[in-house]
């Protein structure tokens, strides 16, 4: 649940509405440059890679700065305290009581998929997906000549029945939870379902959970409450504290015997070291940010309920729902548009750009709308929005 707002909050709220697109010009941005690059369009607004224009929560700022002014930038490790950090709030947050020694870093959730489906998996086996789903799940499998499938969820439902009969030939299911791109939170009997059927077949079960933080009026059940063995979960506070670019995430392994396959492929990947930026910024979100955390989600909470209600009055050939988790709105513009190309390059048009749907492997024509920026900024993409489709 959303937590009511104090005057702490109503001031971070102040800053979110400040905090523009046009002022990461400059910053090396892979989600504002590299759109404008590809459309030759200094002008355009890009709402598609989900990181954020909010700055880093003041904490982990003044502790950035201060390091920096203080020590050199040599080589880290991962001190006890980054450990505890996790562990409370993991605990504090999703009930999930961890050991030291279950906690694996990387320097990212996608990083860490990858070493772990090469700890369980040779090329050939398979795996399961649900689809729509996260784009970089599909480029790991092609890459790495594995086999998959998928489960549709249709509508906000699995269908358990075709999950079923696609884990009886996986060796391991990859999903995400929160799920991207839909928002949608598993419920806690739709987490068993998926457990039995991990635990009938024997296979692995591997969940990206990043957005476990970014939950509305539901509350995330994590992975680990109801599995341990043959299971991984991979979370950051990269979406919950803006710390992308940190380059810092972990992956919580209770099962040893998977763990130690695990380190075993972080060991020979030389992927188990972690820049000290990235190690300060997480235990500080974790020990310091509760209060912007909650500030934060309330702000694109309104932000998805103001563009959801904008395109209801104003452009009700586009039709969007309001998700239980993420930041991300789907446009349907399949009563528009005939794919998502076009929709793509009469957006652009309109200086905005969204990231298209076939991404995700949706049917239909959706766009992904990532609403983690101003309001003035949203209000700006919906007016485009209405013109696109005017001018169809």
């Amino acid at each position: 649940m959303l937590k009511n707002i104090d005057s702490t909050q109503l001031k971070l709220q102040e800053l979110f509405n400040n905090s523009t697109i046009n002022a990461r010009n400059g910053s090396y941005s892979s989600k504002i440059d590299l759109p404008r690059a590809e459309f030759n369009n200094q002008n355009l607004l890009s709402f598609a890679k989900a990181d954020f224009e909010t700055p880093t929560p003041q904490p982990i700022q003044s502790l950035l700065i201060d390091h920096i002014q203080k020590y050199s930038s040599g080589y880290s490790y991962h001190p006890d305290s980054l450990y505890a950090a996790i562990i409370n709030w993991q605990q504090k947050y999703f009930g999930v009581n961890l050991k030291k020694q279950d906690i694996a870093f990387i320097p990212g959730v996608m990083p860490g998929i990858c070493l772990a489906l090469k700890a369980i998996m040779n090329p050939g086996d398979k795996v399961t997906l649900f689809t729509p789903e996260y784009p970089a799940f599909f480029t790991l499998m092609e890459a790495n000549r594995y086999i998959w499938d998928s489960v549709s969820i249709q509508d906000d439902t699995i269908n358990f029945e075709a999950l079923d009969l696609q884990l009886k030939n996986s060796k391991v299911l990859l999903l995400s939870n929160p799920h991207n791109p839909t928002g949608k939170v598993l419920s806690r009997s739709e987490i068993q379902k998926i457990v039995q059927l991990c635990n009938k077949y024997d296979i692995y079960l591997i969940i990206d959970e990043i957005w476990q933080d970014i939950t509305f009026d539901v509350q995330h059940q994590s992975i680990l409450k109801y599995r341990s063995e043959k299971t991984v979960s991979f979370s950051s506070g990269s979406k919950s504290f803006n710390t992308a670019g940190f380059q810092l995430a972990f992956a919580l392994i209770e099962d040893q015997s998977l763990r130690r396959a695990f380190q075993a492929e972080q060991d020979k990947s030389f992927l188990n070291s972690s820049n000290i930026a990235g190690i300060l910024a997480l235990q500080t979100g974790y020990e310091q940010c509760d209060q912007y955390l909650f500030a934060w989600k309330k702000y694109i909470a309104e932000n998805m309920d103001y563009c959801s209600k904008y395109l209801r009055d104003n452009v009700p050939q586009v039709l969007t729902y309001v998700p239980d988790a993420t930041c991300l709105l789907m446009l349907d513009f399949s009563q528009v548009f005939k794919n998502c190309e076009e929709a793509e390059q009469a957006l652009a048009k309109q200086n905005i750009y969204l990231q298209k749907g076939s991404d995700f492997k949706f049917n239909g024509v959706f766009m992904r709308l990532n609403c983690g920026t101003s309001r003035q900024e949203l209000n700006l993409c919906m007016q485009a929005v209405k013109r696109a489709v005017e001018v169809k």
